[in-house]
């Protein structure tokens, strides 16, 4: 479904010279027939629906997910689609979701949709087919163009009629949202990003789109980006702001609920607001105090189930020194049963080898015949494992066992204690 034809059909006449509404200047500040040409200028929504997902699930396009019973492409399509103040709608898609995606517009009967191209391999890429259809169709460099994320399914009226009423005094303007994080700017320090700068919190934003511009200023701005070869652009604003310095870019109240869904933890907040915008909340707040109820939400989710694993691992950890204790008494048990073992054994060894020392020279002197020998054997035996009282260790203790010292050619005994 290719319709360039009927964009060129919605062109009106361009103001005066061909220039939009400069910069500084107001609806208030022209003439009456310049006013007029202002009110016929086309406004332009451009949906990038054509990134792949790689972050969500490659195997189910995030822009054809359903939230709330609805394609996220849809949403986001409708937002512009009910707005009374824009003129035609460009959706730009990838080759494998065209299809589906000219399927759901057929379906649901959107009116504003002009055209449906194919986008590229980059953001910027998306961005450049459109503006080059918008030129082959005549579009007046003075149109107001707004460019948003196919994945921002819940942009609000406001933010679009923001935008518009912006570019009547500058021209380019971007939704954005106060930032309640203080935001810290890094530079590369070898391997590792360290503080470079922290700006004013008040002075700190998070980009939302859509980002809004005149026709010809973001013509210039991409023509000027094409001859640098480091240009890698993450959005048009940046763009502008880059390659034409001296142009002021807008701020335009964002929204909590002006969600991007870039990963699968950020549907059940989407799933919040789309139950919210359903039942019809009490205005933009009370949808942003759900969308804050539903990250809460999450948030808590996921502490509790941080919660959850950190006290398995606690459980864990306390099994394991357990266990660890258990094994160390054991070990320790062990090792006192082998000490007392050893203690044992050392305090008898002495008393074992002495004893088995007498057997063996009492059985030799009993071997030998000699009545004297034999007698104080059987004396040291009776010593050994009786009493104990006797003093074998002298000479006088040998006599009192009938033996006698060793002398001048005599050998001395056999018991040599």
């Amino acid at each position: 479904m290719i319709r360039v034809a009927t964009v060129a059909d919605c062109v009106q006449n361009p103001p005066r010279n061909g220039v939009a509404c400069g910069r500084g200047f107001t609806v208030e500040h022209m003439s009456k027939g310049e006013q007029m040409q202002e009110q016929k200028m086309p406004v332009v929504a451009v949906v990038l629906a054509a990134g792949f997902g790689t972050r969500f699930d490659e195997n189910n396009p995030k822009q054809l997910v359903s939230v709330g019973g609805k394609p996220i492409v849809c949403w986001s399509i409708e937002a512009f689609e009910n707005n009374d103040r824009i003129s035609d709608i460009i959706v730009v898609v990838n080759e494998r979701v065209e299809e589906t995606v000219n399927e759901l517009i057929d379906e649901a009967g959107y009116a504003k949709v002009r055209a449906i191209v194919p986008g590229g391999a980059e953001r910027v890429d998306s961005t450049l087919a459109a503006l080059d259809l918008l030129k082959q169709a005549g579009i007046p460099s003075g149109a107001k163009i707004l460019i948003h994320d196919g994945v921002r399914p819940f942009v609000e009226e406001r933010s679009i009629d923001g935008c518009i009423d912006s570019l009547d005094q500058f021209n380019a303007a971007t939704v954005a949202y106060a930032s309640t994080d203080t935001i810290l700017l890094t530079e590369d320090l070898g391997d590792r990003k360290v503080v470079k700068s922290v700006p004013e919190r008040p002075n700190t934003f998070r980009a939302q789109t859509p980002q809004a511009f005149r026709f010809g200023t973001i013509v210039k701005a991409y023509e000027l980006a094409a001859a640098d070869p480091d240009f890698h652009p993450t959005d048009d604003t940046r763009v502008v702001v880059d390659y034409l310095p001296d142009e002021p870019v807008a701020i335009v109240d964002g929204s909590e609920t002006n969600l991007k869904i870039t990963t699968p933890s950020d549907m059940p907040i989407a799933e919040g607001i789309a139950r919210a915008v359903d039942q019809g909340a009490g205005g933009a707040q009370d949808v942003d105090d759900r969308a804050h109820e539903a990250r809460a939400v999450t948030a808590r989710r996921k502490d509790s189930q941080e919660k959850d694993r950190l006290d398995e691992d606690a459980q864990g950890i306390e099994k394991l020194r357990s266990v660890e204790v258990d094994l160390r008494i054991e070990e320790r048990l062990v090792a006192a049963q082998r000490g007392e073992r050893l203690r044992l054994k050392r305090r008898h060894e002495p008393e074992k080898t002495e004893a088995d020392d007498i057997e063996r020279r009492g059985d030799a002197a009993r071997a030998g015949g000699t009545p004297v020998l034999v007698q104080a054997a059987d004396v040291l035996e009776r010593v050994l494992y009786g009493s104990r009282k006797h003093s074998l260790k002298t000479d006088k203790g040998l006599e009192a066992c009938g033996a006698h010292p060793p002398g001048p050619g005599r050998k001395p005994p056999l018991v040599n204690l």
